[in-house]
C-alpha cells in the first residue's frame, strides 16, 4: 500500500519548507540587509537614522495596536472564541508590549536592531502553518535563532564581536512571540491535538542535543569568560574586557546598553521559550 500525500499534508509541508528557506535568507543573507543599513545611516547620519528607525517602529507598532484592539472586539462580539482566551490574548498583548519596551530600553544597542522582530514574526507564521502547534513552532525556531547568533559571532563579524548576543537572542524570541500574537488575533489558533511520532524523534533530538552541549560546557569545551579559558577550550562566550561590567557603552552609537551575561542569557533565552510554549497549551482551539 503505498503512501498518499493529502492536499493538507502537502499545504503543511510547503509552509515547513519555505520557513525553512526563509531561515536561510535570514542567517545567510544578514549581510546584505547590515550593508543596506549601514549606508543608510552614512547618507543620513546617525541621529536622522536612529530617529526614523525609532519612527517607524513607533508607527508600526500604533497601527498594530489598533488592529489588535479591533480584531479582540470583534472577536468578543461574534463571539468567535471563549471569553478567557480573549482576556488572555489582551494579557498577552499587554506583556509583549512591556517585553518590546524593556527591551528596547535596556539591551538594544542600535535602534535598527528591532528588524529582528517582524523577521522572525515571518518565521513564526511559517512554521505555524507547518504544525499548528506553538511548542513545535518554538522549539524549532530556537536553534535557528541561536545558529544565527553563533554565525555572526563566530563567522561574520569574528573581526569585532567580543561576545555571543543574547540580547539579540532575545529579540528574535520577541519577533516569534508577536508572529504568535498576530496568528491568534486573526484567528489562527494552536491545535489541540497530541504530538506525532516525528515531532517526538525531534525533541528527543532537540533534547540530547542540549545534554550534550551541558557535557561540552561542564568540561570546558564552552566557557562563559575569556579568564577561563583552558587548552582545549572551543568557545569562549564573552570575550569583553570587563565582563564583570554588566552595562556597557556602544563604541560606536555611545548607546548605554546592558549585556546579559552567558549564564543570564541562557536562562532568559530558554525560560521565554518555556513560557511561549505554555501560552500554547492555553491558547488551543476549545469548544465555545
Amino acid at each position: 500500500m503505498t503512501p498518499t500525500l493529502t492536499k493538507h499534508s502537502a499545504l503543511r509541508l510547503t509552509s515547513l519548507v519555505l520557513g525553512l528557506l526563509y531561515s536561510y535568507y535570514i542567517i545567510y543573507w544578514h549581510e546584505v540587509y547590515v550593508a543596506m543599513a549601514v549606508h543608510t545611516l552614512e547618507e543620513i547620519g546617525l541621529d536622522a537614522f536612529n530617529v526614523i528607525v525609532m519612527k517607524v517602529v513607533l508607527g508600526i507598532s500604533g497601527l498594530l495596536c489598533v488592529f489588535i484592539a479591533w480584531r479582540l472586539r470583534w472577536q468578543y462580539k461574534h463571539q468567535r472564541r471563549p471569553q478567557i482566551i480573549l482576556h488572555g490574548l489582551l494579557i498577552f498583548t499587554l506583556l509583549i508590549g512591556l517585553w518590546m519596551t524593556t527591551h528596547t530600553l535596556l539591551l538594544l544597542e542600535m535602534n535598527v536592531e528591532l528588524i529582528h522582530v517582524p523577521m522572525y514574526a515571518i518565521l513564526a507564521f511559517f512554521l505555524f502553518f507547518a504544525f499548528r502547534h506553538w511548542t513545535m513552532v518554538v522549539l524549532l525556531a530556537l536553534p535557528i535563532m541561536l545558529y544565527d547568533e553563533w554565525y555572526q559571532y563566530i563567522v561574520l563579524h569574528a573581526h569585532y564581536e567580543t561576545y555571543y548576543s543574547f540580547n539579540d537572542v532575545m529579540c528574535d524570541v520577541l519577533g516569534l512571540a508577536v508572529g504568535l500574537l498576530l496568528l491568534a488575533i486573526l484567528g489562527f489558533y494552536p491545535e489541540h491535538r497530541r504530538l506525532h511520532a516525528i515531532e517526538w524523534v525531534y525533541l528527543a533530538a532537540l533534547s540530547l542535543s542540549s545534554l550534550y552541549l551541558a557535557w561540552l560546557w561542564h568540561k570546558g569545551f564552552l566557557i562563559g569568560y575569556q579568564a577561563d579559558r583552558l587548552l582545549h577550550t572551543r568557545f569562549v562566550f564573552n570575550q569583553l574586557l570587563n565582563p564583570a561590567q554588566l552595562w556597557q557603552i556602544h563604541s560606536y552609537t555611545f548607546k548605554e546598553y546592558m549585556v546579559l551575561k552567558p549564564i543570564m542569557g541562557v536562562s532568559i533565552v530558554f525560560g521565554s521559550c518555556f513560557s511561549l510554549c505554555l501560552a500554547g497549551l492555553f491558547f488551543r482551539e476549545r469548544p465555545l
